[in-house]
């Protein structure tokens, strides 16, 4: 299958497009069932090779984000803590606008910092403090929603805010915030 999406993808031909596609989407089953059964068997590098190779065959940006998602596990099992953020960050920075995947990755987040602590969320820190200094608190939160810049971002975003819709949005993310 690899290798009929490899001749086939720069085909400008009708027939070949259609096969192109019916290759990829059968490799993305492949390989994303694949990951699923080397996770279940815990050959973590198995299933990071396996889940890198659905998400390349993606058709769709849904797709997209289960792969991503599921090579995100991957690597925290294998202990690729920075790894495994780096997905997730991409994948807020790709589909963010989007609420599921938005959320899947926060709390693929949360699951990691919760695993190995804030101290490999440390460079994220630094550049969600910077991009709180320029003072968009909203855009903190929507780029690095589990950094701690982002609770400060989204309160002072809500106090300047007439919409409350933000506020609202704070308290759904924040209920157990000390600035409520």
């Amino acid at each position: 299958l690899g290798r009929v999406v490899k001749l086939t993808a720069k085909s400008t031909r009708p027939v070949d497009e259609r096969i192109d596609r019916a290759a990829r989407k059968r490799l993305y089953a492949v390989a994303l069932n694949a990951g699923r059964e080397a996770m279940n068997a815990r050959k973590y590098e198995d299933a990071t090779t396996a889940f890198r190779r659905a998400r390349d065959a993606a058709l769709d940006a849904q797709s997209q984000t289960t792969a991503t998602i599921a090579l995100a596990g991957a690597l925290a099992a294998r202990k690729e803590f920075a790894t495994a953020l780096g997905e997730y960050q991409k994948l807020i920075e790709q589909r963010g606008d989007d609420v599921a995947p938005f959320d899947a990755a926060r709390a693929g987040i949360a699951e990691i910092l919760q695993l190995a602590g804030r101290d490999v969320y440390r460079d994220i820190e630094r550049d969600a403090e910077r991009l709180l200094a320029q003072g968009d608190g909203l855009a903190v939160f929507r780029r690095y929603p589990n950094s701690a810049a982002a609770e400060k971002g989204m309160f002072e975003a809500a106090m300047k805010s007439e919409d409350a819709a933000i506020f609202r949005m704070f308290l759904q993310h924040y209920p157990d915030s000390p600035r409520v």
